[in-house]
């Protein structure tokens, strides 16, 4: 798989938490990047919960993966070009009111 982008936010906080987890276990160990942190957090885990299980994964789960990191990104909002694309052309400028005139309850209701 190409290198999918993943954006999130994790506090100072927890990465620091991270980062201590992963130096009880390699005090020695040099990070390059928080995403180096993030990943080796990621795989540790992995790693624990995978004990006594098969690593095989089916692949449906990895085409709704793929289907996630490959799908296309929402195009931005053009509010004029929404505004445009919307918006039915009046054909009878006579028939919008641009005020109330009748201001009598429905024939409905009278009953």
């Amino acid at each position: 798989m190409s290198n999918p982008t993943i954006n999130f936010r994790i506090p100072t906080y927890q990465l620091a938490r991270g980062l201590q987890i992963i130096r009880n276990l390699e005090p020695e160990y040099e990070f390059t990047s928080i995403s180096k942190i993030v990943k080796i957090v990621y795989f540790d885990y992995l790693a624990k919960m995978s004990i006594n299980k098969t690593s095989n994964v089916p692949q449906h789960f990895i085409d709704e993966i793929e289907s996630l990191v490959y799908r296309i990104k929402p195009q931005k909002l053009n509010l004029k070009k929404l505004i445009q694309e919307v918006a039915l052309p009046v054909k009878d400028e006579k028939s919008i009111k641009s005020s109330v005139e009748d201001f009598s309850p429905p024939k409905d209701w009278m009953e």
